[in-house]
């Protein structure tokens, strides 16, 4: 059974370790843990491996902050330059894409309301929204006069196939079985 002396002082070290920890950084929670073990505290094989085990993670993260700092510190200027060029190269590719997507955008506008103009329509809307600026949602196709010379372009030859495709192909006229015997008759092939 453990001596009540050895317990009060594992439990005086636990609690000063788990405070230190719980200040979120404003305490050195390995020198909390290394002056109560001064203190002469009867060394556990726990408190042992956990004073090794905090010792280990600060050396590892003292490493890592020196390797942060010196990669930081390799930075000379050949890479800088690189480093301006790529973030060049990168604008210049996005400021080409935009003009790209600007030069679309323009084009389908300009079909957009040439298709309006032929139709007599809205160019913004074509009288589907009813705050529209420019019509309030009356500019419906046909409630202005279509543009005779765009209607043909854009709107008749579309009108023409629509026309084909809805009527059935004419019919072919068909002899009658009477006139067929008849020339088959006068043919001299009966």
């Amino acid at each position: 059974m453990p001596d009540t002396d050895d317990q009060s002082g594992a439990d005086t070290t636990l609690a000063a370790l788990i405070d230190a920890l719980s200040t979120g950084g404003q305490v050195d929670a390995l020198s909390v843990l290394r002056t109560q073990v001064a203190k002469g505290l009867p060394e556990s094989p726990q408190m042992a491996v956990l004073l090794r085990l905090m010792e280990r993670q600060q050396q590892m993260e003292a490493q890592r902050q020196t390797e942060a700092e010196e990669a930081q510190s390799e930075v000379g200027p050949e890479q800088e330059l690189d480093e301006a060029a790529g973030k060049e190269r990168t604008f210049q590719e996005l400021q080409e894409k935009v003009d790209r997507v600007y030069a679309e955008l323009e084009s389908l506008r300009e079909r957009n309301d040439a298709i309006a103009i032929a139709l007599g329509a809205c160019y913004l809307c074509f009288g589907e929204n009813p705050l529209c600026q420019h019509c309030g949602g009356q500019g419906s196709p046909g409630s202005n006069a279509p543009d005779p010379d765009t209607f043909r372009k854009y709107v008749l030859p579309a009108y023409r196939r629509a026309k084909q495709i809805e009527s059935p192909p004419p019919e072919r006229p068909r002899a009658s079985v009477a006139q067929g015997r008849k020339s088959a008759a006068s043919s001299g092939l009966r």
